[in-house]
C-alpha cells in the first residue's frame, strides 16, 4: 500500500502491523524514545569515520492566491496566503557510507481564513554503508503539521485546527550477487495519528512494508526484475484492517544513453477483517491488478522529462485502503542559462476494496497540473512563479470541486563544505 506523503502497500508491498504500544497515540513517549535511540546509533556509527561535513542551509518567502481555497464543491471562496520556511540538511560522507541529517519548520497564514493557518515541522536522519557487494541503508523522519489541508492521493479529505503528526522508519539491505545478479530485502513502519478530528473523523493507523526483489542483466540495454510483497495495514478505535499479498514482474529497457523505459506488473490479493456491530465481525477477499509503469528522459541541454503511471493499494486517515490509479508527469526545462521552465501534472482514481467498495460517494477522481518559470538571480537566490489548477469529484455526490492558484515564490540556499 502507498500514500501520498506515507509508505504503504504498493500494489502487494508488505505491510507488517508493530506491536499497538509503539503507536504515537497513545505511547508517544516510547515511540519517540525507541526511535531516538536508533538515530543516536546510527549518529554514532556515521560520525566515527566520516571525512567530511557538507551544510545546506535554505529559507523561501512566499505569497498566493487561490480562488478555492477550501476545495470544495458548495460556495467556494477565495484567500490570500504567505509563507516562511526553512530548512538545514547536513550531510557527513566517507568513500563508503553517507550520514545525513534534515531540519525544517514552515508557517502559512491565510487572511480571513484563521482555521487554515499551519505550522509545519520535520526532522529526517538517513544512513547508507556500502560494501565491496552490499549496501545497507536506514531512514527515519517526523513530520507534523497543524492542519492538514488534503489527503491529495486517497481521500482528499480536509482537516482544519487539528494536528497530524507522522513516524516512519525504514531500512534495506541490497546484495551484488554476481555482475548481472541483485536482491534486495526492505522493511518499513509508518504510524499517522490525528489529533481530535472533530471537522472530518479521520482515523489514526499504522502500517509496516516488507519486500524482497531481484534482479538481473539480461543484455547491456535490458534488466529483468521481479518482486515479491506481503502487507497489513491497521486503524485505531475501529476494527478495520487488511493483509495483502502480491507478486510483480517486469524489465527496465534502456532505449537509449538519455532514456529508459520500465515496467513492473503483477497481481494482488487483499483480506480485510472489520466488526459488523455487537461483538460480530467479519471478512472479505479481494484481488487485482498492480503495475508500475515508467519513462524517464534526460535532454541534452539539461532538463528532463519523467512519466509515470501505477495502480497499488493506497492506506488512508478513512479506516481504509483505495485501490489506486496515479499518472504523474514532470517537466524541467531550462530556457536560458538562468531561466527555466517546469511542468507537474497528477491525476489519481480511488476506489475501497472489501466493503468499502461497495460505498459509490467513497469513489473518487482528482487531477492538477501546475506550470511554472523560475529565475536565478545568482547562485544562491532565486525566483519563481507557478499556476495551479485543481479539479474533483466523488461518485454518487453531486458537484465537483474546482480550483485556480497562482504563487510567487523568493528562496535562497547555499551549500558549504565544512
Amino acid at each position: 500500500m502507498g500514500a501520498p506523503h506515507s509508505p504503504g502497500v504498493a500494489g502487494g508491498r508488505l505491510l507488517v502491523c508493530f506491536p499497538s504500544d509503539l503507536m504515537i497515540h497513545p505511547g508517544t513517549s516510547r515511540c519517540l524514545q525507541l526511535l531516538l535511540g536508533i538515530l543516536l546509533s546510527i549518529v554514532a556509527c556515521g560520525t566515527a569515520v566520516a571525512e567530511r561535513w557538507q551544510l545546506e542551509p535554505a529559507v523561501s518567502l512566499g505569497s498566493s492566491y487561490d480562488d478555492n481555497v477550501r476545495f470544495t464543491s458548495v460556495d467556494p471562496e477565495g484567500a490570500f496566503s504567505t509563507s516562511l520556511s526553512g530548512a538545514l540538511r547536513a550531510i557527513r560522507s566517507t568513500e563508503i557510507s553517507e550520514l545525513g541529517l534534515a531540519l525544517g519548520l514552515a508557517g502559512t497564514r491565510y487572511s480571513g481564513f484563521p482555521d487554515l493557518d499551519n505550522t509545519a515541522g520535520f526532522a529526517g536522519l538517513d544512513w547508507s554503508y556500502r560494501l565491496e557487494r552490499q549496501q545497507f541503508r536506514v531512514g527515519s523522519r517526523f513530520d507534523s503539521e497543524s492542519t492538514l489541508y488534503s489527503e491529495a492521493t486517497t481521500t482528499g479529505l480536509t482537516q482544519f485546527n487539528q494536528q497530524q503528526n507522522q513516524v516512519s522508519v525504514n531500512a534495506g539491505w541490497n546484495y551484488q550477487i554476481s555482475e548481472r545478479a541483485a536482491m534486495d530485502l526492505g522493511a518499513s513502519y509508518q504510524d499517522v495519528s490525528y489529533d481530535g478530528g472533530h471537522t472530518v473523523p479521520l482515523s489514526n493507523y499504522h502500517l509496516g512494508v516488507v519486500d524482497l526483489g531481484g534482479s538481473y542483466l539480461w543484455s547491456e540495454r535490458l534488466k529483468l526484475t521481479g518482486r515479491v510483497d506481503y502487507g497489513r495495514y491497521e486503524t485505531q478505535g475501529v476494527t478495520n484492517d487488511y493483509e495483502n499479498l502480491g507478486i510483480q514482474g517486469g524489465a527496465e529497457y534502456q532505449l537509449s544513453e538519455t532514456s529508459t523505459l520500465a515496467a513492473l506488473v503483477g497481481l494482488r490479493r487483499t483480506r480485510q477483517r472489520f466488526e459488523i456491530g455487537d461483538g460480530i465481525s467479519g471478512s472479505s477477499d479481494s484481488s487485482g491488478p498492480t503495475y508500475v509503469l515508467s519513462f524517464a528522459k534526460r535532454f541534452e541541454a539539461g532538463g528532463s522529462l519523467n512519466l509515470g503511471a501505477r495502480r497499488e493499494l493506497a492506506p488512508s486517515g478513512n479506516s481504509d485502503v483505495l485501490d489506486t490509479i496515479g499518472l504523474l508527469a514532470n517537466l524541467s526545462l531550462p530556457l536560458s542559462e538562468r531561466l527555466r521552465f517546469g511542468l507537474a501534472a497528477s491525476a489519481y482514481r480511488n476506489r475501497g476494496v472489501g466493503i468499502g467498495g461497495d460505498r459509490p460517494s467513497g469513489n473518487r477522481t482528482y487531477a492538477s497540473i501546475s506550470p511554472s518559470i523560475a529565475y536565478d538571480i545568482d547562485e544562491s537566490w532565486r525566483v519563481a512563479a507557478s499556476y495551479q489548477f485543481r479539479w474533483q469529484e466523488y461518485d454518487g455526490i453531486p458537484g465537483d470541486a474546482v480550483s485556480n492558484a497562482v504563487f510567487l515564490n523568493l528562496s535562497w540556499t547555499r551549500p558549504w563544505d565544512l
